[in-house]
């Protein structure tokens, strides 16, 4: 299977099973939000992916519509048996995710090993 990645502005690489995206430092409306929600997007479209890793290590905020992008991405890629998991989020982005309860229903984990 190839990924769709020549529009892709952010990193992607393979991890076992786990396609990993990582994420910009800025995901706001002002930075990569939009980069960030394309990309998405275009991982699980034509069901390319399966299993998701959002690498969220360098980013120092989140914007409420890649949240929304991210649960979004969720429940299509959980909907075929697959996983979108969250990786490294940290200080003010760990909080937004937690504060909309994100940790319930999405796994976290801290390194690459734990996927």
């Amino acid at each position: 299977m190839a990924l769709k990645t020549a529009d892709m502005h952010l990193p992607i690489k393979k991890h076992g099973k786990f396609t990993i995206l990582s994420a910009g430092k800025d995901l706001s409306l002002c930075s990569d939000e939009h980069r960030m929600i394309d990309a998405l997007a275009l991982l699980v479209e034509d069901n390319q992916v399966r299993y998701l890793c959002v690498d969220l290590s360098r980013a120092a905020v989140i914007d409420s519509s890649v949240i929304g992008a991210i649960v979004e991405c969720h429940k299509r890629i959980a909907a075929d048996g697959g996983e979108l998991v969250i990786l490294s989020a940290r200080n003010l982005v760990l909080e937004a995710l937690i504060r909309t309860q994100i940790d319930r229903v999405i796994r976290f984990v801290e390194n690459e090993a734990q996927l």
